[in-house]
């Protein structure tokens, strides 16, 4: 391995990738925001009824994400295998980006469950959660299933499909189609769509706790939620799903008036940022007791409102973190077959000029998606009211209604 082969190496497997991914895919976004009046739109109706700081935050872990996978791919260019990055802050730009996902969805539906007493209709939320995750998730599993095809027509593979497709259909698993690793075109994110579902399947019997706003029920919440997650073993990794309670414990502490006003002021700001980069510097993985605490730290500082002097209202980032779900499922897509023809002769320098133009795309792609997927999916959920009498006649309007829009559109 020559000289010039080692230094692309540590190029590439460096915070540089993520500097340079990151700052792309912002001004993408931000050109975006100011010519596509339809987005300037959207922002402006989600304005006021949402926490600025993690959607500007949700927009970074994307990216973040994009960045891990970009190095991953290279790894897999260079031995055959989908290894780990060897810098500490590129494998943080994965795991620790994925824990701050998974605070970010226990803070909004623990914080829904005690504003209402625990009082949620369950019916109306599962629905609202299936039309949120699973039209974009059904059209990145055509995406998969037809580069699937063509990938095992050309290398003469054979292999099962109809039951690795339920385990795909179900988001119980992303095993190999055809005998390819079809898990490889979304860069295996789907994963997580896994721990997210348990999450919500467990929250009806969290709920019989959040009659009481003290700490104890907090305390027993999370010691319950721990129990269910350690019941399925090998499904579910406990390490990953203490990223939930940080997101639980949140809700509780945002809400003692002296920490929410230490958490938006400046020396907040900073001590957020500072615990931020003692998990990176300090710790070889974003899951666990130790990095949860320090990620909890900085996301409670966010939670509370702290922008961080700005940044995390900028609309560039707010844009980024509408669109993150799609971002998500789709940058793989762009990094397989970004890498196709690199297969047995990868060049670093040729790579990371290909990274220029697929992260630009990734976010063009994932915007559209967003407008005509995504959002349509997301109001068809919000108009479902329940499961009580005539729930499956208006479950079955918004399904239709949903169809009719996009056969129009």
């Amino acid at each position: 391995m020559t000289d010039d082969h080692i230094s692309w190496d540590r190029l590439i497997d460096s915070p540089l990738t993520w500097i340079l991914l990151v700052g792309l895919s912002t001004l993408m976004s931000g050109a975006l925001v100011s010519w596509v009046p339809a987005i300037r739109r959207t922002l402006g109706d989600v304005e006021g009824h949402r926490i600025v700081p993690l959607d500007g935050l949700r927009g970074f872990l994307g990216v973040s994400v994009l960045a891990h996978h970009a190095v991953a791919t290279w790894n897999d260019l260079q031995t055959g295998e989908w290894a780990l990055p060897t810098s500490r802050f590129m494998v943080h730009t994965g795991q620790s980006s994925v824990a701050l996902f998974f605070m970010i969805t226990a803070f909004l539906f623990w914080g829904r469950v005690i504003d209402r007493g625990g009082g949620v209709d369950w019916g109306r939320f599962y629905v609202a959660r299936v039309f949120r995750l699973y039209p974009v998730y059904l059209l990145a599993l055509a995406v998969v299933l037809l580069a699937s095809l063509a990938w095992a027509a050309i290398e003469g593979r054979h292999g099962p499909v109809a039951r690795p497709l339920l385990k795909w259909l179900t988001m119980l698993g992303s095993p190999d189609l055809l005998g390819v690793e079809s898990a490889r075109v979304v860069a295996g994110v789907t994963w997580t769509l896994r721990y997210e579902w348990m999450f919500c399947m467990a929250l009806p019997v969290l709920a019989l706790l959040a009659g009481s706003r003290a700490l104890a029920a907090a305390g027993a919440s999370a010691l319950l939620l721990a129990v269910l997650f350690l019941a399925v073993p090998g499904v579910i990794d406990p390490g990953i799903a203490l990223s939930f309670l940080g997101g639980m414990a949140a809700v509780h502490l945002v809400r003692i008036p002296i920490l929410g006003r230490f958490a938006r002021s400046a020396p907040g700001a900073l001590s957020g940022v500072t615990a931020l980069l003692c998990v990176v510097t300090l710790s070889d993985s974003g899951f666990g007791l130790l990095p949860t605490l320090g990620l909890g730290i900085f996301f409670v500082i966010l939670a509370a409102g702290n922008d961080l002097f700005g940044l995390l209202a900028r609309p560039s980032l707010l844009w980024l973190g509408e669109i993150t779900y799609s971002i998500y499922l789709f940058h793989g897509v762009f990094l397989w077959l970004m890498s196709l023809p690199l297969q047995g002769r990868p060049d670093g320098a040729l790579f990371t000029a290909l990274l220029i133009p697929v992260s630009l795309l990734v976010i063009v792609a994932a915007s559209l998606v967003f407008l005509l997927l995504e959002r349509p999916g997301i109001r068809a959920g919000r108009r479902f009211k329940g499961l009580g009498i005539g729930g499956g006649r208006r479950l079955a309007a918004s399904v239709r209604g949903y169809l009719s829009r996009r056969w129009q559109g």
